[in-house]
């Protein structure tokens, strides 16, 4: 029992402390999926309502670090979760502010400002930090109290990108206080830049009071002295630092009520960022894409926890290709920032081995966006089970896959069975920026395929060049080695992916534009590149046409075109220059090569565009045929 004093006092505290409320969904799940995910789900306010806690199911063992990020967006989150710029982050919980209650027990997050939510429809995401959502994968389900519906939901294996799982049950619960009282609350955009940063201020204020909200009060700067009594006021800030930002609201009911957002406004704080370029072999440049006006810069290239450079773009030689960790730490006058990223020598960084799977009908891989137009120069299956014999399929996929069982076809660009695992497989297949990658391959046979499955499971942030860049499970459920890798494939976002290591150049051969066939049946040419235009090397175009008794020639211009002939498209233009094929003697159908040596001059790395097509006139008909174009952009490696 309560002592006298102590039950007075609970007594007094639930008079005046408005009720919570509390909705939970299920908390049984057991399915998991990469650490950071979110949960995705719609909520539907019937009366207003102050959200103050939420609670989720969470694999981490009991006592670990882990974090979240609260987000809402207007009406639902279905067609928007890879669009950031719609939502609104309404809480942070960084990670090590809370620790795990463990798988199945609900780890609590309190908001330290009630959020203000008025009737009508929210998209939610629940991204976490140090763990992975327990979930449940049924059937979308609602839960309803009088003033909150629950609507689920979808699970992100990385937020604001990829994939959703759907439908998934997200396990938790949302706490929230009917919306009685006054409630100060305010949004900034920006809440970031450069000085001078102006800065918009909008009230979100809520009030019972039926007169509303009567007067505004804002300390814009942190020195406790009112800057604006606009409800919706501007301000400049022309001094780099970390600014306070406190707002005073007053109605007839319940008087003045404050709220502060500490460090609000951030002016002239720097955001960490690199790219990189290979100069020649091993050795390469950084450069910092930094913002905020750093004064310092701290490199770690290779992941062992040592400066290794101070200089603000600096150039490294690596002992060998390969894939490294490399880190940059920027600091100025008020603020420090740091970004790793894992960066390939020579090769897209991967995913370390976790083990093999055996099937003798399916087969995995990876996929990814590509952010930067690349070449793949190599391919190598790892062999942890020394089966000896390697296959790979390679694709330029219309889009991202459909998640498994749905699937898709087509696009198979570069096959190759029986290979001694041993060996790397040549190749030069280009991708534009932006453009679809799919890769699948195994060690095996005919009867066996045995992939090399990465851990951690789910996806995996790799790199291109310095670039950010996702990678995903790729799959389908066919051997390759009996389809020549044309059977169907689908995405698997949660699970493994297949391991194939990519060797990867920036030059670049990237077909366009349509041929034109000469009229007299044949089928029109096609223009590939068969040899990159790589700095000291000679790249190489393959001209395949099947007309005959032909004369051949290559036109060279910096640009693409699309300019109607009486004889087909022309896609270069100006034509600058132009040369013979077959030395100028007459082709009969099949394969022809042109050689072109590339100077070994640094100045000419990453130039571009070099745009080429073949035009050929068939002697026995007195037309033309046009082939595709090929647009080269030339790299040291």
């Amino acid at each position: 029992m309560l002592r006298p004093s102590l039950a007075g006092l609970a007594l007094a505290l639930a008079a005046v402390l408005p009720a919570q409320n509390c909705l939970t969904t299920i908390m049984v799940g057991t399915t998991t999926t990469t650490s950071g995910c979110a949960a995705v789900f719609d909520i539907t306010v019937a009366n207003p309502i102050l959200l103050t806690q939420v609670q989720c199911n969470f694999a981490a063992a009991l006592g670990t670090n882990v974090g979240l990020n609260v987000w809402i967006c207007p009406t639902t989150y279905v067609g928007n979760t890879t669009n950031q710029a719609l939502w609104t982050q309404i809480a942070s919980f960084p990670t090590g502010s809370v620790t795990s209650a463990g798988p199945g027990q609900p780890t609590i997050f309190t908001l330290s400002t009630p959020y203000l939510l008025n009737p009508g429809s929210y998209g939610v995401s629940l991204d976490c930090d140090g763990t992975s959502h327990r979930y449940s994968s049924t059937a979308a389900t609602s839960y309803s109290d009088a003033n909150l519906t629950i609507n689920l939901g979808a699970i992100q294996g990385t937020p604001w990108t990829g994939t959703l799982l759907s439908p998934r049950q997200w396990n938790g619960t949302l706490c929230y206080q009917l919306g009685s009282g006054l409630f100060p609350n305010f949004t900034a955009t920006p809440t970031s830049g450069t000085e001078p940063l102006t800065v918009q201020f909008t009230d979100a204020t809520y009030s019972s009071d039926p007169g509303g909200v009567l007067a505004w009060s804002w300390d814009l700067d942190g020195d406790g002295n009112p800057d604006a009594t606009a409800q919706n006021p501007s301000y400049t800030y022309l001094t780099e630092g970390s600014y306070n930002v406190s707002l005073t609201a007053l109605d007839a009911t319940h008087g003045q009520r404050s709220i502060t957002k500490t460090g609000y406004i951030k002016v002239g704080f720097v955001d960490a960022g690199f790219t990189t370029q290979v100069l020649a072999g091993t050795t390469v440049a950084f450069t910092d894409t930094s913002t905020g006006g750093p004064t310092s810069w701290a490199w770690d290239f290779d992941g062992d926890n040592v400066i290794d450079s101070t200089s603000q773009n600096p150039i490294h030689t690596y002992p060998a290709a390969g894939q490294y960790s490399c880190k940059l730490t920027v600091t100025d006058a008020i603020s420090s920032d740091s970004v790793t990223i894992p960066l390939g020598i020579g090769i897209l960084p991967l995913p370390a081995f976790g083990s093999t799977y055996s099937s003798a009908t399916s087969t995995r891989g990876l996929w990814f966006q590509t952010p930067v137009r690349f070449s793949i120069v190599s391919l190598k299956v790892p062999d942890e089970s020394n089966h000896g014999l390697q296959n790979v399929a390679v694709y330029r996929l219309a889009a991202a896959p459909p998640n498994y069982s749905a699937s898709a076809s087509g696009g198979l660009e570069f096959f190759q069975a029986g290979t001694p695992s041993s060996q790397t497989i040549p190749c030069a297949i280009s991708y534009d920026a932006n453009e679809f990658v799919g890769v699948i391959g195994a060690c095996g046979n005919s009867t066996t395929m045995r992939t090399s499955y990465a851990t951690p499971t789910g996806s995996f942030a790799s790199s291109l060049f310095g670039n950010p860049v996702t990678i995903w499970r790729l799959l389908t459920q066919t051997n390759i080695v009996t389809t020549g890798g044309t059977g169907a494939y689908s995405g698997e976002p949660t699970a493994a992916i297949g391991r194939v290591v990519l060797g990867v150049s920036a030059a670049v051969g990237l077909r366009y534009g349509n041929a034109s066939a000469s009229g007299t049946g044949a089928a029109a040419p096609k223009l590939t590149t068969s040899a990159l235009p790589i700095l000291g090397q000679t790249a190489q175009l393959t001209v395949d046409q099947q007309d005959l008794n032909t004369f051949g020639f290559v036109t060279l211009g910096f640009g693409r075109a699309s300019v109607p002939t009486p004889f087909g498209e022309l896609l270069v233009s100006p034509i600058l220059w132009s040369d013979v094929l077959n030395g100028g003697a007459l082709m009969g159908a099949g394969q022809f090569t042109y050689n072109f040596p590339v100077p070994l001059d640094p100045a000419l790395n990453g130039a571009g565009p070099v745009n080429w097509q073949n035009i050929n006139f068939v002697t026995g008909s007195g037309t033309f045929s046009m082939s595709n174009g090929q647009e080269w952009w030339l790299a040291a490696n």
